[in-house]
């Protein structure tokens, strides 16, 4: 049993390190994102072929930067409930259902908890940028910055607990800010879709 309990208090350490490195890997995609996202081409008004070229060059560039970024931001972190006890398998008992908890294992959790409220609520506003502002590259992504209020509701995850914690910065938490973003969306996808109904052609034509 304590040969057991060993192995399972440093494989916790071995998923902390992957947790951690996965956090340090897509904060500095997303400085490459957004590098990106800042050098797309100024429409001028002007019919150019040249700047047509380096809308779709860059187009192309900003897409993929966008799918690696989400698939980090999302299915890495978020959705792996990120350095939460239970995803990195961290126990306060043994395998006879003694619990314990000694000094060390109590900062230990205490630090995670500081880290997921710093962190995860911050990942979320990450996601929904590179969602949000290259909808018109992607335009499928502006559905998913609003599905987004999904995974932050689901109940498994907890994020929207995590997102109404107070912190120096956000005395009030960061939950309202991101109702906001929702709202913003949902907004823009009534705007879009408008848009699309006014720019089709009429179904009758009454012309004579």
């Amino acid at each position: 049993d304590a040969l057991d309990e060993s192995e399972l208090d440093v494989s916790s350490y071995v998923y902390e390190y992957i947790h951690l490195l996965s956090l340090c890997d897509a904060y500095a995609q997303y400085s490459v994102w957004a590098e990106t996202l800042c050098k797309r081409p100024v429409d001028t008004g002007k019919a150019d072929n040249r700047l047509q070229i380096k809308w779709l060059d860059w187009k192309n560039q900003i897409t993929t930067l966008t799918e690696c970024s989400v698939t980090m931001f999302q299915d890495k972190l978020l959705e792996v409930d990120w350095l939460s006890t239970q995803s990195l398998r961290i126990s306060n008992g043994n395998s006879r259902g003694e619990s314990y908890c000694n000094e060390d294992l109590k900062e230990r959790l205490e630090d995670l908890v500081s880290l997921r409220e710093i962190y995860v609520p911050e990942t979320v506003f990450r996601l929904y940028s590179i969602l949000y502002e290259t909808r018109d590259a992607v335009p499928q992504n502006l559905k998913s910055s609003l599905d987004l209020a999904q995974l932050v509701a689901d109940e498994t995850l907890g994020i929207y607990k995590l997102m109404s914690t107070p912190s120096p910065n956000a005395p009030q938490g960061r939950l309202a800010s991101f109702m906001d973003l929702m709202q913003q969306s949902a907004f823009e996808m009534l705007r879009v879709e408008q848009e699309s109904q006014e720019n089709m052609p009429p179904l009758f034509d009454d012309t004579p």
